[in-house]
């Protein structure tokens, strides 16, 4: 089997009226995402995260480029089936319960009566809002409108699962939550993509990371090999100089490329958020995306 997702060479321009320069929001973005991953996606606000995850579940065509979701593309019925997606801030009617929400969405699932009722008990349990199942939505919290837009997500049981800042706004609660979320993902064999700002939970929870300046993907680096804590990598000679340097400076502590050679960041213990700093800050002057 090919990847669950595929970019290649993305871009995504958008007009703006009254200028005769159009906003690019995805320049040349190349991306795989292999079936039970979970990767993360990082970046400054306006650096095109949330434009990517649109174009993966098919709300937004990219402007050149193909994109390929479990070998069809993006937008074709079939791959949307096998999506849930978690949006920025979702919304629901307000008039309606979580149940009857549930019962409309597996109405659209395709989901038959005895099904929708099973999978619906199942995602209210595993979100925790079996206690307010029946209260109208207009009375929830950030946190619980967060759950049930998780319980969306998961009830037809999709095989790739879509989160756009699923911590945006919450709670240390709500945000342990979107944890448990995750774990849970991984156990059940799901494929993730996940934008977020919350860096030390991104580290914790994903595969890798793909970190986003400008529109364009500026850093993919597997957190595998992070979490170790590598003493030392293949750029290291056996001597222990650094082979960027070789001859000139020993030691990672010395390299000139600093935290921008991947063997002087991992020996030198650096986490995740010192990384996004560096990559960030070496991009810092590209024109963001949207």
């Amino acid at each position: 089997m090919g990847p669950v997702v595929e970019l290649i060479c993305v871009d995504r321009v958008y007009p703006v009226l009254g200028r005769r320069r159009a906003l690019r929001a995805l320049s040349d973005v190349t991306l795989t995402i292999e079936e039970g991953e979970i990767l993360g996606i990082l970046g400054p606000n306006g650096s095109g995260k949330s434009t990517l995850l649109k174009i993966v579940v098919g709300l937004v065509r990219p402007t050149t480029g193909a994109v390929r979701v479990f070998g069809g593309a993006a937008d074709s019925m079939a791959s949307r089936r096998a999506v849930g997606f978690l949006p920025d801030s979702p919304s629901f009617p307000r008039h309606l319960s979580a149940q009857e929400l549930l019962k409309f969405y597996a109405r659209l699932y395709g989901l038959n009566d005895r099904a929708s009722r099973l999978r619906i008990a199942e995602v209210l349990a595993e979100t925790g809002l079996i206690h307010a199942a029946d209260r109208r939505i207009g009375g929830y919290s950030k946190g619980m409108l967060q759950r049930l837009g998780f319980a969306q997500a998961i009830l037809h049981d999709p095989q790739l699962l879509v989160l756009d800042e699923p911590g945006n706004g919450l709670d240390p609660e709500g945000i342990d939550f979107v944890a448990t979320m995750l774990d849970q993902a991984r156990v059940r064999g799901r494929t993730v993509l996940v934008a977020s700002h919350l860096i030390s939970q991104m580290e914790d929870a994903c595969d890798r990371i793909a970190i986003m300046v400008g529109g364009r993907l500026s850093h993919l680096e597997s957190l595998g090999e992070l979490r170790r804590g590598q003493a030392r990598c293949a750029a290291y000679a056996e001597d222990g100089w650094c082979s960027s340097t070789r001859g000139l400076i020993a030691g990672p502590s010395g390299c000139d490329e600093g935290l921008a050679h991947t063997g002087c960041r991992r020996a030198s213990g650096a986490g995740l958020l010192t990384v996004y700093r560096s990559v960030v800050g070496s991009a810092h002057g590209e024109r963001p995306g949207a």
